[in-house]
């Protein structure tokens, strides 16, 4: 097993690393070992076996001294065929189909995860949930993608996003991880249960097509703000992420969001643009139920290359605590789109609070009626 230099250049030894003073510029790359992680592991040292299956990985300061965050876990498999294999080039190769490493002990730490794949370099803040086995994008969830692990780093939490970004940085250039994802994201971080936020902005998306199921749910994730500007395909991509309470993005390549957030119901507002593409919103928004807020104008510009069938049914259903004046804006906007019914399903489905009073939406439900085929709308169970 090839250990770790007890110093190289631009690396943390044990004796700066009392000196660091955690403020960087942005000017460059980042070590994470200068930023005292609690795990670090780089897939050019510290595995067992060189160029072949993995069945132990350890620490990147495996027979130094540790910094003072640093965990003692260690990454181990014992079962043959769940080993992912080592590539001298300085990566872990995983596969699709069941290859994980287990930790131990299991993780129990909440931080700042960065993982450094040849399709991406993701950071997301996590939570104390504990973790023991990962796959190339962290927690491993039985969702497995084909993917190269350059490295992967948990720091404190209190990292700012220009040293996230330092990191991501030195991954790419000496590492050799690739930065920006490219193709389809289909299922990439499923029902992760330690993801809180994801932290991108230092990524680049336009490269991406697909996002269909990318955080389904993933029940701890409390914000999504980012802008994804690319991908035509959000089919259940955050669908049943329960505790995501902030909602702001761009979107403006989607043409598809069935199901797409569909019980999210800690949201209370809706703060994305760009879905004036969108070809279908079937159950999009359906059991949002804290959802109140709708702005105005929202599908003013709306302009899809064609309506797919059933594109509005249910999809504002079960969201019981929108008001009147959002149960307004969502009619009125749509009318104003001039946009016509699909031939079949073309029912608007809407539940509301009746106690913040009756909407306003006799001229829109007018206008909507006149459509070719003609809308239906249907709110609170009841035909307008």
């Amino acid at each position: 097993m090839k250990r770790r230099q007890a110093t190289r250049s631009g690396t943390w030894a044990a004796s700066s690393a009392a000196t660091w003073s955690g403020s960087y510029s942005g000017a460059g790359p980042i070590d994470p070992i200068s930023l005292n992680p609690y795990l670090y592991f780089d897939a050019r040292v510290n595995v067992n076996t060189e160029g072949g299956d993995v069945d132990l990985w350890y620490a990147q300061w495996y027979g130094d001294p540790a910094p003072s965050n640093g965990l003692s876990d260690y990454l181990d498999q014992g079962t043959a065929e769940w080993q992912p294999t080592h590539d001298d080039d300085g990566f872990i190769q995983f596969d699709n189909v069941d290859t994980r490493l287990e930790y131990d002990p299991p993780v129990e730490q909440a931080g700042v995860l960065i993982c450094a794949t040849d399709n991406g370099i993701f950071a997301y803040e996590v939570d104390a949930d504990s973790v023991d086995e990962i796959t190339a994008l962290g927690f491993e969830t039985g969702y497995f993608q084909t993917l190269k692990l350059y490295a992967m780093t948990l720091l404190p939490a209190t990292v700012s996003d220009v040293q996230i970004a330092g990191v991501i940085q030195y991954f790419e250039e000496e590492l050799g991880a690739t930065r920006n994802p490219t193709g389809s994201l289909n299922q990439y971080w499923q029902s992760r249960t330690d993801l809180v936020k994801p932290k991108f902005d230092a990524l680049d998306f336009s490269g991406v097509t697909n996002f269909s199921s990318a955080w389904k749910i993933c029940g701890s994730m409390t914000a999504f703000e980012t802008g994804l500007d690319s991908g035509t395909n959000f089919l259940r991509s955050w669908q049943g992420c329960s505790a995501l309470a902030s909602f702001q993005a761009t979107l403006p390549a989607g043409t598809s969001f069935t199901f797409t957030w569909q019980g999210c119901s800690a949201l209370t507002s809706f703060l994305v643009t760009g879905l004036d593409s969108g070809n279908g919103f079937y159950y999009a928004w359906n059991a949002c139920s804290n959802l109140e807020t709708w702005p105005a104008n929202f599908f003013d510009n709306w302009d899809p290359a064609s309506v797919s069938a059933n594109c509005f049914y249910e999809a504002w259903g079960g969201c019981s605590s929108l008001t009147a004046t959002s149960v307004e804006n969502i009619l009125n906007s749509i009318a104003t789109s001039g946009v016509d019914a699909p031939a079949s399903g073309p029912d608007i489905t809407i539940d509301y609070d009746t106690g913040t009073g009756t909407p306003d939406i006799s001229s829109a439900v007018t206008t909507l009626k006149a459509c070719s085929p003609a809308w239906t709308i249907t709110l609170n169970g009841v035909a307008q």
